[in-house]
């Protein structure tokens, strides 16, 4: 009795797609099998039986299935390095579209099982406990075995052939979905440093994505009355460029977070190796942004060539007749149709604006006429160094009322 309460709690669709004769004939010959051995014996007596030759497969993954389903399997609370979760369980099996058989409701017919090879990984997701279960990636594959066997990312990269890039990605995808688990991010809030209320929620106190705004030149085209630097550097040479990408990503891997370039200057795209050095960074798998002016949609496709931005930053000062008193004459026209350039290219957009005592009253309006234009638009303030020392920030008082 025990042993046939065991296969039913566990074999519930394969009783149903047997039939009650032949699950009873299996339940005769079972003897003292297990109820996690009863796959073989489905095997030995499915043909006997004329049982689908497909059973033993699904009857092993329904199996594993509720075993995880059932199972108290723990998510650890201090986790030291990347681990597998310790729930997963990857199932090598010969015939594929067994996963719907699981969960097909009364009347549907699923595609029908064909013979050919599949990998399915099982496992409890750690956000929310639900059990998963779908064919396996290769690119999960790949990430298993390389933890299994302890395989060196960069090692593996080369031998591959493929950037590193690739293999980060394909680790933070695989932690993303719950089948490795990962330390929390190391950039946090230093207590010592900050007070943080009892209730504070974790999101506040820690950072997912460490961002570098890099300075790669002081080329640029424009000539702003609020510039803050203009001073004049050699620009950053490839090989120093790949020195710091190198330090960069070595240094969000050590502290479990994800990595993103800011590419800025002067004008980025000026820089002589822009696209040399944009590619050094999606070699290295980081998130790339561009803060400069406009360019052209020859320039773009080529940058998207390589990596689609996740944002491409513009500046505007104010309404027109402002801004181009700002950034020179015709700016904020070039501006509008680099935005349109920018939607068609499906490259999300941001507008900022420096804050002085010149423009605060231009903000609201500005938001306003940019709503359809671009995604989002921010300010900073004024830095009163540079060519900036000439302009004036708003008063206290002033910016207090402007918040509000």
């Amino acid at each position: 009795m025990a042993l046939q309460e065991g296969l039913d709690k566990h074999y519930p669709v394969c009783r149903r797609l047997a039939g009650r004769e032949k699950w009873e004939a299996l339940l005769n010959c079972s003897g003292r099998i297990s109820v996690e051995k009863f796959p073989l014996l489905i095997a030995r007596k499915g043909e006997e039986l004329s049982l689908p030759p497909y059973f033993p497969d699904l009857a092993s993954l329904e199996y594993a299935y509720r075993e995880i389903l059932e199972g108290e399997t723990e998510i650890p609370d201090r986790i030291d390095k990347i681990m597998i979760n310790p729930s997963l369980q990857l199932m090598d099996l010969h015939w594929n579209n067994l996963v719907p058989l699981l969960f097909a409701k009364p009347g549907e017919v699923p595609d029908e099982p064909e013979e050919s090879g599949q990998y399915i990984i099982i496992w409890k997701d750690p956000d929310d406990g639900r059990v998963r279960i779908r064919e396996c990636f290769p690119g999960e594959l790949l990430v298993l075995k390389m933890l299994v066997e302890d395989i060196d990312r960069k090692e593996a990269a080369a031998l591959g052939g493929v950037p590193v890039g690739y293999l980060d990605s394909a680790f933070d995808r695989a932690i993303d979905r719950g089948i490795l688990l990962s330390p929390g991010s190391a950039i946090r809030r230093d207590e010592s440093m900050f007070m943080i209320p009892s209730a504070t929620k974790e999101r506040f106190l820690s950072a997912k994505v460490f961002t570098l705004q890099w300075h790669i030149t002081q080329a640029c085209d424009l000539h702003c009355k609020h510039c803050y630097d203009r001073s004049k550097r050699s620009p950053l040479t490839p090989d120093q460029g790949h020195g710091i990408l190198d330090q960069m990503r070595e240094f969000v891997r050590d502290r479990h977070v994800r990595g993103q370039i800011s590419f800025t200057g002067g004008n980025p795209l000026l820089h002589p190796q822009f696209l040399v050095l944009y590619q050094a960074a999606a070699d290295r798998g980081f998130n790339l942004a561009i803060l400069g002016n406009p360019t052209t949609a020859e320039y773009l496709e080529e940058i998207i060539r390589i990596r689609r931005p996740v944002f491409f930053q513009v500046s505007l000062e104010g309404l027109q007749e402002h801004n181009d008193s700002i950034r020179g004459e015709g700016h904020f026209a070039t501006v509008l149709d680099f935005l349109k350039l920018l939607k068609e290219k499906d490259i999300p957009s941001i507008v900022m604006l420096t804050l002085t005592e010149a423009n605060i009253d231009q903000v609201i309006p500005l938001a306003d006429f940019l709503k359809d234009k671009a995604d989002d638009f921010t300010f900073n303030r004024l830095s009163l160094v540079g060519e900036g020392a000439n302009l004036r920030l708003p008063s206290p008082e002033r910016f207090r009322k402007f918040l509000e």
